[in-house]
């Protein structure tokens, strides 16, 4: 039985930005959900869905920005161990990462180092998956 393929939820208000992370995660086996805002990506996380195994993230962004998502998904275990790339053209808003913010890519992207980024944070969610028991609230 071959391996699901690895969930890349992408968070951007740009369309174009969305449909570009897109084009290059799925050309490397990823599956992609895109939500165009904080709040929505924070909608499909609460939901029955399945976790993804790394958010792609953009932080100015309407309604709710990056680092409002950031902030409330690391209070919940559940949500915790998500590893975040920010992809962002706020160079500005860089000040310090997170703990749970893996990499930081300004607009527009390195694809090559972007892949390569998004290949390790996936190998080492789904170590963490293998090593822990999937009952996370």
């Amino acid at each position: 039985m071959a391996a699901a393929a690895p969930r890349i939820l992408v968070v951007d208000d740009d369309a174009d930005t969305r449909t570009s992370l897109r084009t290059v995660l799925e050309r490397h086996g990823c599956a992609v959900i895109e939500r165009s805002s904080g709040r929505k990506a924070l909608n499909y996380l609460t939901s029955d869905e399945a976790m993804p195994e790394v958010i792609v993230l953009d932080l100015g962004m309407p309604d709710m920005n990056g680092w409002e998502l950031i902030f409330i998904l690391a209070r919940y275990v559940r949500f915790a161990g998500i590893p975040v790339i920010l992809v962002s053209g706020m160079v500005s808003e860089i000040h310090h990462l997170h703990d749970q913010v893996a990499a930081y890519f300004p607009k527009p992207i390195d694809t090559e180092h972007f892949v390569t980024t998004i290949t390790r944070e996936i190998r080492r969610a789904q170590e963490k998956r293998a090593l822990a028991p999937e009952d996370r609230f």
